[in-house]
């Protein structure tokens, strides 16, 4: 990147941030979870829902929805797509267009659209995640050196990475798992340069679209589902007992989780034409975002919706990605993976513990990544 461009990308990133924190300073919810002011973001989430049913207008430019109802109707409407939407005023006048520092970042994501479908093995999956149990010792790190393996390991496999030296392949899933959060947050320069390089590296190197998205996508969700997976059992002691008893019941687990902590927390949209959403109009052009973290423990759909409870049945939707796009076949291979690694660690889940707290990602408002979590046996 030439230093002009560099310099302007810098400030822009800059600008946007700074901007972000004075909406939240100032009342803004959504600038809110966007600046990343807060370790939590749950207590903004409800109180997005608690604004009202329907769009949450945000100074960030774009309508906001906490609420379940509205959020389904959303992501299963084909008239929002992930496109460009139309600049937000503040950023033009700001010179800190999204089109410049979140563009790329949002064209990358508009792949898992029509990505192709991929199958692992699941069964060889949990044998070597069995194996990467026992060689861990009884000291470790839950996400990186456990969580963050498992889509290594499983995604090295698929056709579109075959032959990428596992060390390569764990370069890039670091350097990239920025992708999903740069969407909407400004990350900081290097971080951003680091992800655009390596997505030009992957395209490069394998010479098509799909192995970004498998690295940059689902190698972070599958990594966050399993460290969220794992940390679920544990602070539950019967349940990580029925797990090393049962390690069907992870399947389950998984499915919770991905109803408490969703690999994506935040949906953008774009309008492609005029619609009409909880009572509001959204014109062509208009940005949509879907607070899907929020949508699944609405308590008007789900009972005693932050208990985290594994035999809690279908009689409610999950929300996750748009019903019968290839992004569902995506959230399908992130279940395998975590389904995979949680039966391949069932059996010490019952003896294991946190030594340390558990460290999420700075800026990552959308995946909520997280970072590091020392855990003893």
């Amino acid at each position: 990147m030439a230093v002009g461009d560099r310099r302007r990308l810098g400030r822009e990133l800059q600008m946007a941030r700074g901007l972000y924190w004075g909406f939240g300073a100032n009342g803004d919810l959504y600038s809110m979870l966007l600046s990343g002011r807060d370790d939590d973001p749950w207590t903004w989430y409800e109180r997005l829902r608690a604004a009202g049913r329907g769009p949450y207008a945000s100074r960030a430019g774009t309508w906001v929805v906490g609420d379940h109802r509205t959020a389904a109707e959303v992501l299963a409407d084909p008239g929002f797509t992930h496109g460009p939407p139309d600049a937000a005023r503040w950023m033009q006048v700001a010179h800190c267009p999204a089109a410049s520092w979140a563009g790329p970042f949002r064209e990358f994501y508009a792949r898992t659209e029509d990505a192709a479908s991929v199958t692992v093995d699941a069964d060889w999956l949990q044998q070597r995640c069995a194996r990467l149990v026992t060689e861990l010792g009884s000291r470790f790190d839950l996400v990186n050196d456990f969580a963050r393996e498992v889509p290594v390991l499983a995604l090295g496999t698929a056709p579109a990475l075959k032959g990428v030296d596992p060390d390569r392949l764990r370069s890039w899933t670091s350097a990239t798992r920025v992708c999903l959060d740069a969407q909407v947050s400004p990350q900081q320069l290097a971080v951003t340069e680091q992800a655009l390089t390596a997505l030009d590296e992957i395209d490069a190197v394998t010479g098509g679209r799909d192995a970004a998205v498998l690295v940059g996508v689902v190698a972070e969700l599958a990594a966050n589902t399993v460290g969220n997976a794992v940390l679920a059992v544990t602070e539950l002691p019967e349940l990580a007992a029925r797990l090393a008893d049962d390690p069907e019941t992870a399947t389950r687990v998984v499915t919770e989780v991905s109803r408490t902590s969703p690999g994506v927390h935040l949906e953008r949209r774009t309008a492609a034409s005029d619609r009409r959403v909880g009572g509001v109009d959204v014109p062509t052009g208009g940005e949509v975002t879907v607070v899907v973290a929020a949508a699944n423990r609405d308590p008007e759909v789900f009972t005693d919706p932050d208990r985290f409870d594994v035999d809690r049945g279908g009689d409610a939707e999950i929300l996750s990605s748009r019903p019968g796009s290839p992004r569902t076949d995506l959230d399908a291979l992130v279940a395998t993976l975590a389904t995979a690694a949680l039966r391949a660690a069932a059996p010490v889940l019952p003896r294991l513990s946190r030594s340390g707290p558990v460290i999420r990602r700075r800026r990552s408002p959308v995946a909520r990544g997280l970072s590091r979590c020392p855990v003893e046996l």
